[in-house]
């Protein structure tokens, strides 16, 4: 006689160290470690507002990495060109698995860290590792905890806001040229958080030059932001590719910008 063997499908579903039964539960648990972890944020300020928004600084993230237990583990740190390229991993603190992980850059080529100690730029990029490893993993988290799911490293926020979020305002005077105008606006813009559609977009534009390079030029825009469509990218990723070959970065950009934009 053939005996039948039954196949039992587990619901449980495991959330870092935090285990539940289903995954009704496991939003349970996770809507209670985000009552508790805006507590912190908000107690201990490890958040920056950027246009009126909160994003959370590594040190907010890893905290709630803390709650979960899962913790951050740098595997590659690599010199690039002007920067370094960062590797972190998410690790379970429970069994040591690797539950996640994340790169990320930091170069000269930003306009807060031209200036900087080389070492200086090699931790962030760690830190902006970190902290992409863990949105990858748990924005969701986050947002319920009502916060933006980017890092705010990862938003590099320039010195205008980080004025306003200290209660201060920075004074702005009338420029005399339009040339100083322009200049003054490049400086005051923050480099922008893509949106993964928007770089998969360039790359496949562009599949033989380096994705960070491609990041790298599109930051040089004062007018590309995560709102521009994909069309209107690829257009000024093209005229900027055009003019780059008689000018500089910064003046192909700002070509590329006056053609699309006006």
């Amino acid at each position: 006689m053939n005996e039948e063997t039954a196949v039992v499908i587990s619901e449980a579903v495991q959330l870092g160290t935090v285990q539940a039964a289903s995954p009704e539960d496991i939003v349970k648990r996770a809507s209670s470690v985000a009552t508790v972890l805006a507590n912190v944020i908000d107690d201990k300020k490890l958040f920056t507002v950027i246009n009126n928004k909160k994003y959370v600084q590594v040190d907010g993230w890893a905290t709630l990495g803390a709650m979960l237990g899962v913790l951050p583990r740098e595997t590659k740190s690599e010199k690039i060109e002007n920067g370094y390229l960062a590797f972190v991993e998410l690790i379970r603190t429970t069994d040591g698995m690797v539950i996640g992980g994340a790169s990320a850059i930091c170069t000269r080529e930003e306009r807060n860290w031209g200036k900087r100690d080389e070492y200086a730029i090699k931790s962030m990029a760690t830190t902006r590792a970190t902290g992409k490893a863990y949105r990858l993993g748990f924005s969701w988290i986050m947002n319920l905890a009502g916060y933006e799911s980017t890092p705010a490293e990862e938003m590099i926020v320039d010195a205008e806001f980080i004025q306003k979020k200290e209660g201060t305002q920075t004074s702005t005077k009338a420029s005399k040229t339009p040339q100083k105008e322009d200049s003054k606006r490049e400086k005051s813009k923050p480099a922008q958080a893509w949106t993964s559609e928007q770089i998969a977009a360039a790359v496949d534009l562009y599949p033989k030059i380096n994705s960070i390079e491609l990041v790298h030029r599109m930051n040089l825009s004062t007018e590309l932001t995560r709102e521009t469509s994909l069309k209107d990218l690829e257009k000024w990723l093209e005229v900027y590719e055009v003019e780059r070959k008689t000018s500089e970065s910064f003046e192909s950009a700002r070509m590329a910008d006056n053609k699309l934009f006006g």
